[in-house]
Parts: structure tokens; C-alpha cells; sequence
């Protein structure tokens, strides 16, 4: 299930209009990192990042930089946008450390990060063997009559 925060509803919507109105792609949609969870949660929209566990297999790094698409107004009246593929390799060595991936956070690059949104997915996915991949796309769909988020797993 996604959690969102309410200061990410905000911040997308604002983001959103940008886009639509004047083009401009800057603002804090393009000041985000994601990253894996790597143990189960109870996500509420009161959850923090300092309460989740992010994952830690061999060679597992945070992705800063989060892109985007371009923004779209849907007939309905809801705006969607879709993040870049982010994929996820696991290291070689002699040294691997295996995972489990239970889902992902969406962060702000502050020194103490805010949690934007999170989801746990159905089942959790497991990084075993090094170089197994994992990949993720964000879709956002945000409106009156339609709020709803999703991230779209490619494995």
C-alpha cells in the first residue's frame, strides 16, 4: 500500500502546474532520491524515514537525481507524471551480502531526509546471487476527483 505525505501532495501538484503552465522543470519534484526498503513496515502517512530500514546487499546505493517525464493533464481532470526507469544491480565480490527488497521511499536530499512516499509491495523480492536487477518506474496520478500513486515494478 502507498503512504504519501501530505507535503509531497503539495509538492507535486505544485510541481505539476509548473510544468503545464510555464514548462520549467526545477523545484523539489527534482530534488529527490529513492531508495529500497529492505525489512517489512506498517506505512501510515505519519511514518517517518528514520523509522523504515533501507536496504544493504552488496553494491545497493541510494539513487539521487530522481528524473521525470513530462507532466500530463488526463480527461479526467488528473495530473500524471512517471519517473524514469531506476534500476538496481547487485555487486560482484567475494564478500556478497544478499537481500530482500520489500519496497521503496521516495526521500528529499536534506542532511536529515523527509519521507515523501513509500509503498510495500505484495510480496517482497529477493537479491540472492550478485548482479540479480531490480527496477522501478513511478507513476503519479494526482487530482481532485482521482488521487493515486503507484510505483510499477520491472524485475
Amino acid at each position: 500500500m502507498i503512504q504519501k505525505s501530505s507535503y509531497f501532495d503539495q509538492q507535486v501538484l505544485l510541481a505539476l502546474s509548473e510544468h503545464l503552465t510555464s514548462g520549467g522543470y526545477s523545484g523539489p519534484l527534482y530534488n529527490m532520491s529513492l531508495a529500497l526498503l529492505g525489512a517489512p513496515a506498517l506505512l501510515t502517512p505519519a511514518t517517518k524515514w528514520s523509522q523504515l530500514t533501507e536496504a544493504s546487499y552488496t553494491g545497493y546505493a541510494r539513487q539521487n537525481g530522481l528524473t521525470w517525464g513530462v507532466p500530463l493533464l488526463q480527461p479526467d481532470g488528473t495530473y500524471q507524471i512517471l519517473s524514469a526507469l531506476t534500476t538496481w544491480i547487485a555487486a560482484a565480490g567475494s564478500n556478497f551480502v544478499n537481500g530482500v527488497i520489500y519496497g521503496w521511499a521516495l526521500l528529499d536530499t536534506s542532511a536529515t531526509p523527509d519521507l515523501l512516499m513509500s509503498e510495500i509491495f505484495a510480496s517482497a523480492i529477493p537479491i540472492i546471487n550478485p548482479n540479480d536487477g531490480f527496477g522501478l518506474v513511478i507513476q503519479i496520478s494526482e487530482g481532485i476527483n482521482n488521487p493515486a500513486s503507484m510505483g510499477n515494478v520491472i524485475q
